[in-house]
């Protein structure tokens, strides 16, 4: 298996193995193969993917160069191939990542109910660091006329 920056034509593929992911909270389309497209066409987005054949796993990161901080948003393995070493090979890759670019940290964006995760980024010599709770508010158009 290799690691590799996500390419457009990975989307699709990407785009497939979250619908195969239940712990992958999707808001409506986060992970559309549309919004795929446009993430990984943005320099503040960073896409590792995991390929053996085919994509089989992905990372998806975001680099804040003030804060010297690399953020995991999301890491997608394909059901059947869990437990085999990818999650561990995105992470190494993110870490290889963080460093060329000069970041002194990495946090990952774990959910407070997913338990598989927290115990995997814990195995990896994550720790937990902070309790924030989000508030959010939906942004309805303005009607004019």
């Amino acid at each position: 298996m290799i690691i590799r920056p996500a390419k457009l034509s990975d989307v699709f593929v990407m785009a497939r193995i979250v619908k195969g992911v239940k712990e992958v909270e999707d808001y409506p389309g986060e992970y559309a193969e549309k919004n795929l497209r446009k993430n990984i066409k943005n320099k503040d987005y960073q896409y590792l993917v995991v390929f053996e054949k085919t994509v089989v796993g992905f990372i998806e990161c975001q680099i804040y160069l003030v804060e010297k901080r690399l953020v995991v948003h999301a890491v997608v393995v394909a059901k059947e191939l869990r437990g085999k070493g990818v999650g561990q090979l995105l992470y190494a890759g993110a870490e290889r990542l963080a460093r060329k670019k000069g970041c002194t940290r990495i946090s990952a964006l774990v959910r407070d109910w997913n338990s598989p995760m927290k115990s995997f980024s814990e195995k990896l010599g994550y720790k937990h660091a902070s309790t924030f709770l989000l508030y959010e508010k939906v942004l309805r158009s303005s009607q004019h006329g």
